[in-house]
Order: C-alpha cells, then structure tokens, then sequence
C-alpha cells in the first residue's frame, strides 16, 4: 500500500502555531521579532544560516523554532537534529536543499502571522 502524502500546506500551518504553544503577554511580540529575524535570514542567507543564526542567538536547548524548523523537514524526510552537520548535510542536494528552504520558510508565515494574530 502507499504511503500517504501528507498535506505539506496545512501540516506547516499546524507547526508553525505551534512555535508560540505556551507563551503569552508581552512575550508575543518578541517572539514575533525572532520568527520575522528568522524568516530574514532564511530568505535572505539560506537555510545552514538560519540554522547558525538560530543557535547563535538562543544559546539553550529548548528553541521552538528551531525544533519547529526540524519537525517540519521530519514531513519531507529530512532527518536532522540540532547539531550542525546534520544541517550541512541538507546542503548536498540542490532539491532537497530548496523543498527545505521552502517548507521552513512556509512553517516560519504561518508562525508569524499567528503572532500577530494573538496581539
């Protein structure tokens, strides 16, 4: 039997209100500032930047984005973790590189319109 395909529109839609599950308050806009930096970066630089620039600016280990960009490429087989060769390795493959970009890129929108709509 097939394996399903999943709806990559709607499934980034779910992670992408995910990223803001638990915060609140004033909270809201400076998490809205670090999607819209995130997107920045992604869009402008690519995704290794996004990934260096993420790990660059929040030093811990629970970062929503970052676990939110890694659950979204889970849905077009791309395994990685929070480590950087994993990240490098997206950069192998042109396709593979780009259906990433995108569906990261989709998944962070999704993110940010959803900040403002809680504002």
């Amino acid at each position: 039997m097939a394996q399903e395909i999943p709806n990559l529109d709607k499934e980034c839609f779910k992670i992408g209100v995910d990223v803001l599950n638990g915060i609140t308050g004033k909270m809201i806009k400076e998490w809205e500032n670090k999607i819209q930096k995130s997107l920045g970066v992604l869009e402008e630089d690519g995704i290794f930047a996004f990934y260096v620039y993420l790990k660059s600016e929040n030093k811990e280990e629970n970062n929503p984005i970052l676990d939110k960009a890694i659950e979204c490429l889970k849905l077009i087989d791309i395994s990685v973790d929070k480590s950087a060769e994993s990240w490098k390795k997206i950069t192998n493959d042109i396709d593979q590189l780009l259906l990433a970009k995108e569906v990261v890129e989709k998944m962070l929108i999704y993110a940010r319109y959803h900040a403002k709509s809680l504002q």
